[in-house]
């Protein structure tokens, strides 16, 4: 095992975007349990292959199966925003989130000032999430009123961290 697992890495070295050589070397490393060398790895053809699905998908898994969901979701948003929000990695995205929670302010004890970001949206669900990834260093917490989305604005909002309300639209901001 310690031998194929050794030729199976440097296969995935050599060429980690050859999705065989991923899955293969990802098969070893679950058997293994070897998950932060992997990870090392991983990161580095995430670098070099950052438009690289498979890899990108790949390297998940592999913080998930360590538990790092705080990483997994960041890297999880970043797929969102490059291929697009899928049913799969969607569903990845809010179970993750439902692990960490949303994105939220603490009572500042400190007298600093926090900062909300509230929006009313409606069918967003190809401008939300990289608008909610720009602003998301820069406020506390994230709030998204959705007034009757038929898409998944909704379940993207969540995703991002945001806390969603449902309320029907009333014709008016007010």
């Amino acid at each position: 095992q310690e031998t194929g697992a050794g030729l199976l890495e440097k296969g995935f070295i050599l060429s980690p975007e050859v999705s065989d050589n991923a899955a293969s070397y990802l098969a070893a490393v679950t058997t293994l349990g070897r998950f932060e060398k992997a990870e090392e790895f991983f990161r580095e053809a995430r670098a070099l292959h950052p438009l690289n699905r498979t890899l990108a998908f790949t390297f998940i898994d592999i913080l998930l199966k360590q538990e790092k969901y705080d990483q997994a979701l960041q890297e999880i948003e970043q797929s969102i925003l490059i291929f697009g929000a899928d049913d799969t990695i969607l569903a990845a995205a809010l179970e993750v989130r439902e692990k960490i929670g949303p994105q939220q302010t603490a009572p500042s004890r400190t007298g600093k000032a926090t900062l909300s970001l509230c929006m009313i949206v409606k069918n967003e669900e190809r401008n939300l999430p990289k608008c909610l990834m720009n602003v998301k260093p820069a406020v506390d917490e994230m709030i998204v009123v959705a007034t009757g989305s038929t898409d998944r604005t909704r379940e993207l909002a969540r995703a991002f961290g945001a806390q969603v309300f449902e309320v029907a639209w009333k014709g008016d901001f007010s």
